[in-house]
């Protein structure tokens, strides 16, 4: 009998079109690091070509795996998702007016599609693990410390700022929430967090922050990665296996 998506993931050697979403994905993440050696060299000595060229091609490669991997409802969201992270990776460097905020809205859209990921594979209640719980309400404890009290520059912002972060934690909400494996998905909607927090309080001149941009962009690109790279492989997996059933 033939074999569908979920009987294969990128813990086992895929065939077909899943060897060729895992070529995508590999791909994607060599080129990850090859931004990642840029950031240790110094951006400032490239064009600006080739640093966002690696930048948006690296979750763009993720988008095509998920869509090449999953031919399904939560493939197309997740590629569509991917793609939007991967426009917003791009705005943010290009020399025009608002270049962030337009970024911010790109990466927003891609919030919410991965919130409708997780819902349309969402854990029924009874299933939930009491970890997973845990961890969801450590979240927003922690978000709304931030919100209002951390992150002053958050507060005072614009309605953009304030909804994205919103949407950053609903986001790890329903990652967590999925029947998608926790130890992937659910960490990488965290790192991805931890990600964008850093982002945001850069842009929003977080002043302890002031003065260490060079390392600042090594931390925020390489949670990033970290935290795609998660989400991508909880997707291929589909359904915890024998050693994700605990989590």
């Amino acid at each position: 009998m033939a074999h569908t998506w979920a009987d294969e993931n990128l813990f086992t050697r895929p065939t077909g079109t899943h060897a060729v979403a895992q070529t995508l994905f590999l791909a994607g993440l060599t080129v990850s690091l090859v931004h990642l050696t840029l950031i240790l060299i110094g951006l400032d000595g490239f064009s600006l070509l080739v640093v966002t060229s690696c930048k948006g091609l690296t979750v763009a490669l993720f988008a095509l795996a998920a869509i090449t991997w999953r031919h399904d409802l939560t493939g197309y969201l997740a590629s569509l998702a991917f793609l939007a992270c991967a426009t917003g990776d791009v705005l943010i460097l290009l020399p025009i007016s608002d270049a962030f905020q337009h970024a911010l809205k790109a990466v927003s859209v891609g919030h919410v599609l991965f919130i409708i990921v997780f819902l349309v594979n969402r854990e029924s209640m009874q299933d939930i693990s009491s970890v997973k719980a845990r961890v969801a309400s450590l979240l927003w404890s922690v978000m709304i410390v931030l919100l209002f009290f951390a992150y002053p520059h958050i507060r005072d912002a614009d309605t953009l700022v304030t909804s994205h972060v919103i949407a950053m934690a609903v986001m790890v909400t329903t990652a967590l929430m999925s029947r998608f494996p926790g130890l992937l998905v659910g960490l990488g909607a965290v790192l991805y967090l931890l990600s964008d927090s850093l982002l945001l309080a850069v842009q929003l001149d977080f002043e302890p922050l002031t003065g260490y941009q060079g390392v600042v962009d090594l931390v925020v690109w390489a949670l990033y990665i970290a935290g795609q790279v998660l989400l991508l492989m909880g997707i291929m997996v589909g359904r915890p296996r024998r050693y994700f059933h605990k989590y």
